[in-house]
Protein backbone atom coordinates (compact mmCIF):
# COMPACT_ATOMS: atom_id res chain seq x y z
CA UNK A 1 0.00 0.00 0.00
CA UNK A 2 1.45 3.67 -0.73
CA UNK A 3 1.63 6.70 0.88
CA UNK A 4 -1.58 8.08 -1.48
CA UNK A 5 -3.73 5.03 -0.68
CA UNK A 6 -3.09 5.12 2.81
CA UNK A 7 -4.25 8.72 3.51
CA UNK A 8 -7.60 7.66 0.87
CA UNK A 9 -7.68 4.16 3.39
CA UNK A 10 -7.63 6.44 6.52
CA UNK A 11 -9.95 9.02 4.97
CA UNK A 12 -12.72 6.58 4.79
CA UNK A 13 -12.11 4.90 8.57
CA UNK A 14 -13.02 8.81 9.85
CA UNK A 15 -15.69 9.13 7.16
CA UNK A 16 -17.10 5.76 8.41
CA UNK A 17 -16.63 6.59 12.27
CA UNK A 18 -18.16 10.05 11.69
CA UNK A 19 -21.62 8.48 9.98
CA UNK A 20 -21.85 5.77 11.84
CA UNK A 21 -21.41 7.94 15.20
CA UNK A 22 -23.14 11.72 15.29
CA UNK A 23 -21.73 14.37 16.95
CA UNK A 24 -22.90 15.60 19.98
CA UNK A 25 -24.39 18.53 18.49
CA UNK A 26 -26.05 16.97 15.63
CA UNK A 27 -29.92 16.97 15.61
CA UNK A 28 -32.66 15.75 13.35
CA UNK A 29 -34.82 18.31 11.53
CA UNK A 30 -37.88 18.93 9.23
CA UNK A 31 -37.94 21.16 6.55
CA UNK A 32 -40.66 22.26 4.74
CA UNK A 33 -41.32 22.00 0.72
CA UNK A 34 -43.87 24.34 -1.04
CA UNK A 35 -47.44 22.89 -1.11
CA UNK A 36 -48.60 21.05 -3.78
CA UNK A 37 -52.53 21.88 -4.79
CA UNK A 38 -54.37 18.63 -6.78
CA UNK A 39 -56.47 18.72 -9.50
CA UNK A 40 -59.52 18.15 -6.97
CA UNK A 41 -58.17 20.73 -4.81
CA UNK A 42 -56.83 19.04 -1.65
CA UNK A 43 -53.11 20.20 -0.94
CA UNK A 44 -50.13 18.13 -0.35
CA UNK A 45 -47.14 19.20 1.49
CA UNK A 46 -43.81 17.35 1.46
CA UNK A 47 -41.36 17.50 4.03
CA UNK A 48 -37.88 16.86 4.25
CA UNK A 49 -35.84 14.92 7.01
CA UNK A 50 -32.32 16.48 7.70
CA UNK A 51 -29.20 14.81 10.28
CA UNK A 52 -26.31 17.13 11.28
CA UNK A 53 -26.55 21.04 11.93
CA UNK A 54 -28.87 23.79 10.09
CA UNK A 55 -28.50 24.81 7.59
CA UNK A 56 -24.71 24.48 7.06
CA UNK A 57 -23.62 21.23 7.80
CA UNK A 58 -26.14 18.80 6.51
CA UNK A 59 -24.91 15.41 7.05
CA UNK A 60 -25.35 13.45 3.41
CA UNK A 61 -25.30 9.92 4.20
CA UNK A 62 -26.26 9.06 7.83
CA UNK A 63 -28.24 6.25 9.58
CA UNK A 64 -30.03 6.58 12.52
CA UNK A 65 -31.64 3.12 13.86
CA UNK A 66 -35.65 2.81 14.42
CA UNK A 67 -36.11 6.08 12.12
CA UNK A 68 -39.82 6.42 12.14
CA UNK A 69 -42.08 9.39 11.21
CA UNK A 70 -45.63 10.08 12.12
CA UNK A 71 -48.30 12.60 12.21
CA UNK A 72 -51.42 13.15 14.47
CA UNK A 73 -54.96 15.45 13.53
CA UNK A 74 -55.79 17.47 15.96
CA UNK A 75 -59.35 18.77 16.25
CA UNK A 76 -60.13 21.93 17.92
CA UNK A 77 -61.04 21.96 21.49
CA UNK A 78 -60.63 18.40 21.41
CA UNK A 79 -58.26 17.26 24.65
CA UNK A 80 -58.75 13.67 24.26
CA UNK A 81 -55.84 11.14 23.15
CA UNK A 82 -54.76 12.16 20.23
CA UNK A 83 -54.41 9.08 17.59
CA UNK A 84 -50.84 9.09 15.70
CA UNK A 85 -50.30 7.33 12.02
CA UNK A 86 -47.21 6.12 11.06
CA UNK A 87 -46.35 7.43 7.40
CA UNK A 88 -43.97 6.09 4.40
CA UNK A 89 -40.87 7.73 4.45
CA UNK A 90 -39.14 8.22 0.70
CA UNK A 91 -35.19 8.45 -0.39
CA UNK A 92 -35.16 10.41 -3.46
CA UNK A 93 -32.12 11.86 -4.64
CA UNK A 94 -30.21 10.96 -0.81
CA UNK A 95 -33.13 13.47 0.71
CA UNK A 96 -35.76 11.49 2.85
CA UNK A 97 -39.10 12.83 2.61
CA UNK A 98 -42.18 12.19 4.16
CA UNK A 99 -45.46 13.84 3.09
CA UNK A 100 -49.13 15.04 4.36
CA UNK A 101 -52.24 15.59 2.15
CA UNK A 102 -55.58 17.41 3.79
CA UNK A 103 -58.80 17.47 1.92
CA UNK A 104 -59.62 20.14 3.90
CA UNK A 105 -59.18 22.68 6.48
CA UNK A 106 -56.74 20.44 9.17
CA UNK A 107 -54.40 20.89 11.81
CA UNK A 108 -51.24 18.65 11.90
CA UNK A 109 -48.73 17.79 14.41
CA UNK A 110 -45.57 15.82 12.97
CA UNK A 111 -42.94 13.69 14.50
CA UNK A 112 -39.87 11.86 13.64
CA UNK A 113 -38.13 9.76 15.98
CA UNK A 114 -34.54 7.98 15.02
CA UNK A 115 -31.66 6.02 17.86
CA UNK A 116 -28.32 6.10 17.95
CA UNK A 117 -26.38 3.96 20.38
CA UNK A 118 -22.63 4.26 20.88
CA UNK A 119 -20.19 3.32 23.67
CA UNK A 120 -22.99 2.04 25.46
CA UNK A 121 -24.90 5.59 25.27
CA UNK A 122 -28.06 5.47 23.72
CA UNK A 123 -28.81 8.71 21.98
CA UNK A 124 -32.55 9.64 20.96
CA UNK A 125 -33.10 12.42 18.45
CA UNK A 126 -36.91 13.32 17.93
CA UNK A 127 -38.26 16.35 15.73
CA UNK A 128 -41.22 17.97 15.43
CA UNK A 129 -43.43 20.65 13.81
CA UNK A 130 -47.02 22.08 13.46
CA UNK A 131 -49.02 23.79 10.90
CA UNK A 132 -52.56 24.09 8.97
CA UNK A 133 -53.01 22.83 5.43
CA UNK A 134 -56.66 24.79 3.64
CA UNK A 135 -57.41 21.93 1.33
CA UNK A 136 -60.37 22.38 -0.67
CA UNK A 137 -61.54 18.81 -2.10
CA UNK A 138 -64.98 18.58 -2.33
CA UNK A 139 -64.60 14.83 -1.10
CA UNK A 140 -62.58 13.19 1.11
CA UNK A 141 -60.24 10.69 -0.30
CA UNK A 142 -60.11 7.15 0.05
CA UNK A 143 -56.66 6.97 2.09
CA UNK A 144 -54.17 3.84 2.30
CA UNK A 145 -54.67 2.63 5.66
CA UNK A 146 -51.85 3.14 8.23
CA UNK A 147 -50.84 1.86 11.29
CA UNK A 148 -52.34 3.80 14.32
CA UNK A 149 -51.23 4.64 17.71
CA UNK A 150 -52.55 5.99 20.54
CA UNK A 151 -49.41 7.92 21.47
CA UNK A 152 -45.61 8.25 21.10
CA UNK A 153 -42.76 8.08 23.14
CA UNK A 154 -41.18 11.38 22.92
CA UNK A 155 -39.58 12.30 26.67
CA UNK A 156 -38.16 15.25 26.01
CA UNK A 157 -40.16 17.98 23.82
CA UNK A 158 -40.94 21.67 23.22
CA UNK A 159 -44.31 23.22 22.84
CA UNK A 160 -45.21 26.45 20.85
CA UNK A 161 -48.03 28.71 21.57
CA UNK A 162 -49.39 29.96 19.69
CA UNK A 163 -48.94 25.96 17.57
CA UNK A 164 -51.40 26.23 15.09
CA UNK A 165 -51.00 29.80 12.94
CA UNK A 166 -52.43 30.45 9.71
CA UNK A 167 -49.99 32.75 8.65
CA UNK A 168 -46.48 32.48 11.39
CA UNK A 169 -44.25 35.44 10.69
CA UNK A 170 -41.65 37.59 12.03
CA UNK A 171 -42.04 39.90 14.60
CA UNK A 172 -44.68 37.75 16.28
CA UNK A 173 -43.88 36.63 19.81
CA UNK A 174 -44.30 32.41 20.49
CA UNK A 175 -43.91 30.94 23.52
CA UNK A 176 -41.71 28.06 23.89
CA UNK A 177 -41.88 25.89 26.82
CA UNK A 178 -39.55 22.42 27.16
CA UNK A 179 -40.40 19.32 28.77
CA UNK A 180 -39.27 15.97 30.52
CA UNK A 181 -41.62 13.57 31.20
CA UNK A 182 -44.26 15.94 31.22
CA UNK A 183 -42.74 17.69 33.60
CA UNK A 184 -41.52 21.36 32.48
CA UNK A 185 -37.50 22.40 32.27
CA UNK A 186 -37.03 25.30 34.63
CA UNK A 187 -33.42 27.43 33.40
CA UNK A 188 -33.00 25.21 30.70
CA UNK A 189 -30.80 26.56 27.37
CA UNK A 190 -32.58 26.26 24.10
CA UNK A 191 -30.79 27.21 20.91
CA UNK A 192 -32.65 29.00 18.07
CA UNK A 193 -31.06 28.67 14.43
CA UNK A 194 -32.25 30.95 11.55
CA UNK A 195 -31.54 30.56 8.17
CA UNK A 196 -30.89 33.92 7.40
CA UNK A 197 -30.20 35.70 10.80
CA UNK A 198 -27.97 34.99 13.94
CA UNK A 199 -27.74 32.00 16.22
CA UNK A 200 -29.51 32.52 19.01
CA UNK A 201 -29.84 30.94 23.29
CA UNK A 202 -32.45 31.66 25.52
CA UNK A 203 -33.23 30.27 28.71
CA UNK A 204 -36.12 29.30 30.11
CA UNK A 205 -37.94 30.77 33.10
CA UNK A 206 -38.29 28.92 36.87
CA UNK A 207 -41.91 28.16 35.15
CA UNK A 208 -40.13 26.15 32.41
CA UNK A 209 -41.20 28.51 29.30
CA UNK A 210 -39.74 31.50 27.54
CA UNK A 211 -41.12 34.02 24.96
CA UNK A 212 -39.22 34.51 21.80
CA UNK A 213 -39.70 37.59 19.35
CA UNK A 214 -38.25 36.14 15.75
CA UNK A 215 -36.77 39.27 14.47
CA UNK A 216 -37.62 40.77 10.86
CA UNK A 217 -35.58 39.99 8.23
CA UNK A 218 -34.66 41.72 5.19
CA UNK A 219 -33.81 38.96 3.01
CA UNK A 220 -37.11 37.43 3.50
CA UNK A 221 -39.13 40.77 2.85
CA UNK A 222 -36.84 41.09 -0.35
CA UNK A 223 -38.59 38.31 -1.00
CA UNK A 224 -42.16 36.89 -2.37
CA UNK A 225 -45.24 37.51 -0.58
CA UNK A 226 -45.53 33.49 0.36
CA UNK A 227 -41.93 33.40 1.35
CA UNK A 228 -40.81 31.28 3.80
CA UNK A 229 -38.02 30.52 6.02
CA UNK A 230 -37.05 28.46 8.64
CA UNK A 231 -35.65 28.90 12.76
CA UNK A 232 -35.04 25.27 14.57
CA UNK A 233 -35.26 25.39 18.15
CA UNK A 234 -33.16 22.43 19.73
CA UNK A 235 -33.30 21.17 23.53
CA UNK A 236 -31.02 18.63 24.80
CA UNK A 237 -31.21 16.61 28.24
CA UNK A 238 -28.81 13.80 29.84
CA UNK A 239 -29.97 11.18 31.86
CA UNK A 240 -27.47 8.76 32.86
CA UNK A 241 -26.57 6.55 29.77
CA UNK A 242 -29.30 8.38 27.73
CA UNK A 243 -29.09 11.87 25.91
CA UNK A 244 -32.21 13.33 24.27
CA UNK A 245 -32.27 15.99 21.40
CA UNK A 246 -35.19 17.40 20.39
CA UNK A 247 -36.11 20.29 17.34
CA UNK A 248 -39.03 22.05 16.69
CA UNK A 249 -39.24 23.89 13.05
CA UNK A 250 -40.93 27.09 13.04
CA UNK A 251 -41.90 27.97 10.22
CA UNK A 252 -42.18 31.98 9.23
CA UNK A 253 -43.88 33.88 6.58
CA UNK A 254 -42.04 37.82 6.04
CA UNK A 255 -44.37 40.16 8.41
CA UNK A 256 -47.29 41.94 7.00
CA UNK A 257 -47.05 44.54 8.76
CA UNK A 258 -43.44 45.27 8.24
CA UNK A 259 -44.69 45.26 4.48
CA UNK A 260 -47.51 47.74 5.42
CA UNK A 261 -45.11 49.93 7.45
CA UNK A 262 -42.64 50.32 4.72
CA UNK A 263 -45.37 50.95 2.25
CA UNK A 264 -46.89 53.49 4.47
CA UNK A 265 -43.62 55.06 5.23
CA UNK A 266 -42.87 55.53 1.19
CA UNK A 267 -46.00 56.86 0.82
CA UNK A 268 -46.01 59.38 3.19
CA UNK A 269 -42.41 59.68 2.20
CA UNK A 270 -44.04 60.17 -1.49
CA UNK A 271 -46.69 62.90 0.35
CA UNK A 272 -43.75 65.33 1.93
CA UNK A 273 -41.95 65.32 -0.79
CA UNK A 274 -44.65 66.60 -2.99
CA UNK A 275 -45.42 69.49 -0.48
CA UNK A 276 -41.75 70.42 -0.27
CA UNK A 277 -41.40 70.85 -3.88
CA UNK A 278 -44.39 72.22 -4.37
CA UNK A 279 -43.47 75.37 -1.27
CA UNK A 280 -40.07 75.49 -3.13
CA UNK A 281 -41.63 76.10 -6.59
CA UNK A 282 -44.45 78.24 -5.06
CA UNK A 283 -41.44 80.42 -3.25
CA UNK A 284 -39.52 80.69 -6.57
CA UNK A 285 -42.45 82.35 -8.13
CA UNK A 286 -43.34 84.67 -5.70
CA UNK A 287 -39.54 85.78 -5.73
CA UNK A 288 -40.01 86.27 -9.35
CA UNK A 289 -43.01 87.92 -9.08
Amino acid sequence: MNFLNFILFILFLWTSVLYAFPHDNHYLWIEFEEGEKERDGAITLPLQIHFGRFTDQRQKHWRLDSLRAYYALVERNVEEERNFYELPIERHNGILRIKISSWKSNRFMVFVRGVSIHNGIANYYCAKTSFVLFGQAPFEKKKEEMTRYHSIDRKLELHITPEFNYWPQTGNPVIISAAFNGKYLPEKILQIYDENTTFQKLKTSRAGNVTYIPPHDKKLNRKGINSFKHNIIVVRESKKNTRHVFSYTLLLHRSRFAQKHTITGLVLFGVIFVLVFSVVLLKRKSFAL
